[in-house]
């Protein structure tokens, strides 16, 4: 195990506190190529950056017009491709629904300060925030809503998803309604250190809070939603996860498939989980093993050609993972796999369902 702690360009500190992330790309406009100007009376609104994605964006669309809801909600498309009459700019057109709103961003304002842009341009007292690869189930409103009706102090909502290794070629999973009841629970900091799910695909989030807290900050890169989550949460916002199964999460050749981003995970997310465990007053040897249950479990899915190239210094794994990519290192990878589902496993049954819907 290295020993140095990790030296980052930022204090995690200042990301915890409530800061404007909307202000950085304030002076670039998103121009409305299509849709009202302003939807009243909307309750949700469902948006969607995209950017040079139009193929799965089609699906994420349509799942969306498809909801089984009476709830007044529209669907806001921000595209981060400036350049005008593209191929998604001509699907958009196309489809010429009173309920799709669509923006070009003048310049392209980077992912985290699209996530952003989404959020300053909705409509409705809720935003739901979706990726341009990603689907909702048909029943997907009309569950986060009988949930919100149940506990207005929601801020900030997730929901289960349900994976689809696509680039495996392996089927798309199917998302109806089992009439099961599932539980709901409030998230917590220790929450924070074993998350199981902070990702922001399907996310449900009250506009007045976000704003509140600042929104997402891109210096946090690719893990902007990890730390979005601890922030939310650390500032005793109103964080629920709800165990329902409502989103099909696509795992395609994209940017999050990519080495070098796979290996940015973990990197970016270990000063955030030491911090963390200091304000648990956790230290010594637990501490320690934590930490490298954590980044072990993370640098699992990264090459060992990667790793043996990469600036590990600050970050407890183990060495074995330097081995060669073959059975054994497979075996390892399982191991630590196991070993985060038996401690998540017990971290959930010792935290109360606030309520089972």
């Amino acid at each position: 195990m290295q020993d140095d702690m990790k030296k980052v360009e930022f204090e995690v500190g200042d990301i915890m506190r409530p800061h404007d992330n909307f202000k950085k790309y304030s002076h670039v406009r998103s121009i409305l190529i299509s849709g009202i100007e302003k939807m009243e009376d909307c309750k949700f609104s469902i948006v969607i950056p995209t950017y040079k994605r139009v193929e799965t964006l089609k699906d994420t669309i349509q799942s969306c017009l498809c909801q089984k809801s009476i709830e007044s909600y529209d669907i806001i498309v921000v595209d981060n491709n400036p350049d005008r009459h593209d191929e998604t700019e001509r699907y958009l057109l196309s489809l010429n629904n009173p309920k799709v709103k669509y923006y070009k961003n003048a310049s392209n304002i980077g992912m985290t300060g699209n996530w952003n842009r989404c959020l300053e341009l909705c409509d409705g007292e809720y935003a739901i925030l979706l990726h341009d690869d990603d689907m909702l189930s048909p029943d997907y409103l009309s569950n986060v809503s009988n949930v919100i009706r149940k506990h207005l102090e929601v801020d900030v909502l997730y929901v289960g998803l349900s994976r689809w290794y696509q680039y495996r070629n392996t089927p798309c999973p199917l998302l109806e309604d089992d009439g099961k009841h599932y539980p709901l629970y409030k998230a917590s900091i220790i929450n924070c250190f074993l998350t199981k799910n902070h990702t922001p695909t399907g996310m449900v989030l009250k506009k007045e809070s976000v704003f509140l807290l600042g929104g997402f900050d891109e210096r946090c890169y690719p893990s902007a939603d990890y730390y979005f989550f601890s922030a939310a949460t650390i500032n005793n916002l109103n964080v629920f996860n709800y165990a329902k199964k409502l989103i099909i999460y696509r795992y395609s050749r994209n940017e999050s498939l990519n080495e070098e981003t796979r290996l940015s995970f973990v990197t970016g997310t270990v000063p955030l989980q030491q911090w963390l465990l200091d304000k648990q007053n956790v230290s010594g040897l637990f501490r320690k093993l934590l930490l490298a249950i954590m980044a072990n479990y993370g640098l699992r899915v990264c090459k060992s050609a990667t790793l043996r190239t990469a600036d590990l210094s600050g970050i407890y794994y183990s060495s074995l993972l330097l081995m060669k990519d073959g059975p054994l290192r497979r075996l390892l990878a399982k191991y630590y796999e196991f070993l985060v589902f038996i401690i998540r496993k017990y971290l959930y049954r010792t935290s109360t369902a606030i309520d089972i819907i």
